[in-house]
């Protein structure tokens, strides 16, 4: 899991290497922060600079992330995270299709949002997945907020026994 210090300018300079829009941690605009305040989001993706950026991005914005490296540690991580209000998916990962992650998700967590991220336009692959929810890097905090659409509560919680 990756932690963000707060610092403003490393975490500018981070989110610029990484490929995030300028100025990120800005943070959402006011209407729109009460929805992200409290949200615990899982992060998903092999490059350690954009997991950085992106969890210093949502900590800026009020929400709280855990990042992991590998699909493969996401799925471990699902036994010890029983509050997840959403979960954001790189595609192209080291340990392989995300439609593996997918399915665990579907099946651990029904009602979880899942929302697909990706450097190239891959709506239709993440959805022939089932993943209905697409970002498409770099994105911002309201850009998150506005294909996530939340309707529960904050820390929702979300069983994690299988069949």
């Amino acid at each position: 899991m990756l932690l963000c210090d707060g610092n403003e300018g490393w975490g500018k300079a981070m989110s610029e290497h990484a490929g995030l829009r300028v100025n990120p941690f800005a943070g959402p605009r006011p209407r729109r922060r009460s929805r992200i305040q409290g949200r615990r989001i899982l992060y998903v993706d092999d490059e350690p600079f954009v997991r950085l950026a992106v969890a210093c991005l949502l900590r800026g914005a009020g929400a709280v992330c855990v990042s992991t490296g590998t699909h493969d540690e996401a799925a471990v991580l699902l036994a010890f995270e029983p509050l997840l209000d959403l979960a954001i998916l790189d595609f192209a990962m080291p340990d392989g299709d995300v439609g593996r992650l997918v399915r665990r998700l579907h099946w651990q967590r029904p009602a979880l949002p899942l929302v697909g991220t990706s450097a190239a336009d891959r709506r239709s692959e993440f959805a022939a997945r089932g993943v209905d929810r697409f970002l498409l890097k770099p994105w911002a905090v309201d850009d998150l907020i506005h294909v996530a659409d939340w309707s529960a509560a904050p820390e929702s919680e979300i069983s994690v026994s299988g069949p």
